[in-house]
């Protein structure tokens, strides 16, 4: 049952990350072998994450033109469902003032303004931008600079807010999933808290009964009655630990293989899939959707060897893949992810 939950309760509580605000995840810097925080990272682009918590108003993200290269905005919702994009394939080179709202939210979207509506109040936003190799690099930051994320009420000047900022260069902290096991039964309790503001999407109320039949359900803590409830205590552990051991096969079922090459898993709004949700967000936390990109591995050469350093290989296309509004691309990484130069 924690499966539902479990990673957006590990980016909420550990990163660290302040909310509205685009914090550069790898320092301003092209990723190389240091940079662990970005899912199978590319090594000819910047990366940008922000936390929008739309509890009490809608966000403004004001983007740039950027007519000379490509770059996407990848929103999710607290479920990692991929429920929008902002970015050359889908909105195009001029920018704008996209309006993020929440479920709540019935007011109306200012003039100049695209709404972008968040089934939850809780809202992930993930930033790409090419870049042209390191020279390049000043372009990207004044580009980078030129992002904005406030609050409504602060970007129409009504109020004040030192947590309304631009861009900025801070390094946030590693998601650490693998916390999710040590938390113990008070993942339950996390659970209850991250259910206040976001409904689940797409609306679930079997499985949300069957929570609130062992005391998890929205601001409820599980874990105090299982305190003196040996049954309930085992029970709650037991599920985590199960759980763990689901996620974990499925991990290794993930994706297809097709030629040789590993197809990462397609990323989706999962629906009630809570298993593939899970899955996906231990191993390719943040995948995108196939029409924004398509990630594809090989782990051995034509003759099924494993690659290696030792050798030079040759990648040939009798037909090369069609990239539209992007570029296609090749970085080279260890195989748990991890950039060689």
């Amino acid at each position: 049952m924690a499966l539902y939950f479990k990673l957006r309760l590990v980016l909420k509580d550990t990163t660290g990350l302040p909310i509205l605000r685009i914090t550069h995840r790898s320092g301003r810097t092209l990723a190389n072998a240091s940079i662990t925080t970005v899912v199978s990272p590319n090594d000819d682009t910047l990366y940008g994450s922000a936390w929008l918590d739309l509890t009490s108003e809608p966000v403004v993200l004001k983007v740039p033109p950027i007519s000379d290269r490509y770059y996407t905005f990848q929103l999710l919702d607290a479920y990692t469902n991929d429920y929008a994009y902002v970015g050359t394939r889908a909105t195009g080179a001029n920018g704008g003032t996209y309006l993020i709202t929440g479920p709540y939210w019935n007011g109306t979207v200012p003039n100049r303004m695209t709404q972008i509506w968040s089934q939850t109040e809780l809202v992930w936003v993930l930033n790409r931008i090419l870049v042209k190799g390191s020279a390049d690099l000043p372009n990207v930051h004044a580009i980078q600079d030129k992002i904005t994320v406030q609050p409504l009420s602060v970007f129409e000047e009504k109020t004040a807010s030192p947590q309304s900022q631009p861009a900025t260069k801070q390094m946030p902290v590693p998601l650490q999933p693998t916390l999710i096991p040590t938390t113990g039964i008070k993942i339950y309790d996390q659970i209850g808290q991250a259910m206040v503001g976001n409904p689940p999407n797409p609306s679930d109320p079997v499985t949300l009964a069957k929570f609130a039949s062992i005391g998890i359900g929205p601001d409820k803590t599980p874990s105090k009655e299982a305190a003196t409830n040996s049954t309930l205590n085992t029970a709650l552990q037991d599920g985590i630990t199960e759980g763990e051991k689901s996620i974990d096969l499925q991990i290794q079922n993930l994706g297809i293989v097709a030629n040789g090459w590993h197809i990462a898993p397609i990323a989706q709004n999962f629906g009630n899939n809570y298993l593939l949700r899970a899955a996906v967000a231990k191993q390719e936390l943040g995948a995108n959707y196939p029409n924004e990109a398509v990630y594809a591995i090989a782990f051995t050469d034509v003759a099924g060897a494993n690659l290696t350093g030792i050798n030079n290989y040759t990648v040939h296309f009798t037909q090369v893949p069609p990239v539209k509004a992007g570029r296609l691309h090749y970085t080279t990484t260890s195989h748990c992810s991890i950039i060689i130069p």
